[in-house]
C-alpha cells in the first residue's frame, strides 16, 4: 500500500512539472464530503482514502488531460445507484471505486483488468500519473 507521504511527493513533482499549485480542500468541504459519503453509505476506507487525497488536493482540473473531481463535484455520485463512486478521469480513462477497489477503466469497463484494481487509492493516483510512461 502506498503511504501519503508517497503520495504527497507524487503529486508535488507531478504539480511542478505542470507548473500548478495543489490547492487542498478546506474543512468545511471535506466535512460536507464526508457527510455525502455516510448518507450514500460509502464504506469508510473509501471516505478516509478520498479525504486524505483531498486534504493535498481539492482536485485536480485539466492538467496533462487529468481530471480529478473536487470534493464537493456531486459528478463522483452520478453512478452511485451501481454502487460506483467517479472520480476522475484522463482522456477516456475513467477513475472509480467499486466492490472494495479503486480501478481504472473506461466508459464500458469498471476496470481494464487486475492489473488496473488497487487497494488504495494512492496507488492507482501513482499509475495514472505514470499511465503515458508505461
Amino acid at each position: 500500500m502506498t503511504s501519503f507521504d508517497e503520495m504527497l511527493i507524487e503529486l508535488r513533482s507531478f504539480s511542478k512539472k505542470y507548473e500548478f499549485e495543489l490547492q487542498p480542500a478546506k474543512p468545511y468541504q471535506i466535512e460536507n464530503f464526508k457527510n455525502r459519503c455516510l448518507e450514500n453509505k460509502v464504506d469508510k476506507f473509501a471516505i478516509d482514502q478520498l479525504i486524505d487525497f483531498y486534504k493535498i488536493a481539492n482536485g485536480i482540473s485539466c492538467v496533462d488531460s487529468l481530471e480529478l473531481y473536487a470534493c464537493d463535484d456531486i459528478i463522483i455520485f452520478e453512478w452511485w445507484k451501481d454502487k460506483v463512486l467517479w472520480f476522475g478521469s484522463r482522456d477516456y480513462y475513467t477513475f472509480t471505486y467499486f466492490n472494495s477497489k479503486f480501478c481504472v477503466g473506461d466508459a464500458s469497463n469498471i476496470s481494464f483488468s487486475k492489473e488496473y484494481e488497487f487497494d488504495d487509492l494512492f496507488s492507482m493516483i501513482i499509475k495514472t500519473l505514470r499511465i503515458y510512461e508505461d
